[in-house]
């Protein structure tokens, strides 16, 4: 059986007439191409080439063979800007996984408006606090609220600060009164963070200024803490841009830089080179970076 590349040989050599000329335009050397149309001959079982001093002349049956292969070629044409075609468009799904906060207050509007201008894109997202493994594909983007990713294996890019703070419920702060800094703290009952949140560094230092005897309740999600807080149980720490948003909470005092975190949007090198994935990071990029006021709890 022939292969199509010794036909996209014969017709270089019927239209330049020359094994020399066909060699230099297709990147290969002249022998290498006269022994291939030998054997594209000897496969074909017909004499496709006159071999003269002025080079290769097609025969009837090369001519008759011309047209078919011009047929064929025009297909692999159509068939490599078809798939080309199909690797720019913008179909698919991604799989994008993020905190809960994070994902109800900054990616929900984003993945709408994308999904709004490509709706031929699906969006599969997990919420929840674990991480998931990327390299592994478990997921192909991550929001990740951290100082700083830690596997090597990623592509990350940097989004905006996040800023942290102290916060408790109106009716709280008028049963106790509320922290003005970070050494009030220990004055006040507690709302902590377990799991993956509990062990950042900004946490630790929050709860490092904390009673530990005056903890009134815990929870290792945002959403959760939040609620707490909203049921009156004491002062905890949340992202400004999700404590800010609760009209029942107050932010204690300013964001000490110790608390400060970033949100990264992750994915694998070669993730990254999906066209479906390329073109979201480009418009979350945009989106997230347009709202670092509100993610630096900058008041507005």
């Amino acid at each position: 059986m022939f292969a199509w590349d010794d036909i996209r040989l014969f017709l270089a050599v019927a239209r330049l007439g020359s094994t020399r000329a066909a060699g230099t335009e297709l990147g290969l050397n002249q022998t290498t191409v006269a022994r291939r149309m030998e054997v594209l001959e000897q496969d074909l079982k017909l004499r496709l080439f006159d071999r003269t001093t002025r080079g290769f002349a097609l025969t009837d049956q090369g001519r008759a063979l011309r047209e078919a292969a011009g047929a064929m070629a025009e297909a692999a044409e159509g068939v490599h800007k078809r798939a080309e075609a199909l690797a720019r468009s913008l179909r698919g799904t991604i799989r994008v996984t993020a905190p809960e906060a994070l994902f109800t207050h900054i990616v929900a509007p984003i993945v709408a408006e994308f999904r709004r201008n490509h709706p031929e894109v699906l969006i599969d997202w997990d919420s929840s606090e674990g991480f998931l493994d990327l390299a592994a594909g478990e997921a192909d983007l991550a929001f990740r609220a951290t100082i700083a990713p830690v596997d090597e294996r990623l592509h990350g890019l940097k989004l905006s600060e996040v800023a942290w703070s102290a916060y408790c419920s109106r009716d709280y702060a008028a049963a106790h009164g509320m922290p003005c800094g970070i050494e009030d703290v220990r004055d006040h009952a507690v709302v902590a963070f377990t799991g993956a949140i509990g062990q950042r560094p900004g946490d630790r230092w929050f709860m490092s200024h904390a009673d530990p005897a005056r903890i009134g309740g815990s929870s290792n999600t945002v959403t959760n803490v939040a609620s707490i807080l909203k049921a009156g149980m004491g002062v905890g720490c949340l992202p400004c841009f999700h404590g800010d948003s609760e009209p029942t909470l107050l932010r204690c005092f300013a964001p000490p830089p110790q608390m400060m975190t970033a949100v990264w949007l992750l994915t694998t090198p070669e993730t990254a080179k999906l066209p479906r994935i390329e073109a979201f990071i480009r418009f979350a990029t945009a989106r997230v970076r347009a709202l670092r006021p509100m993610l630096r709890g900058e008041r507005i």
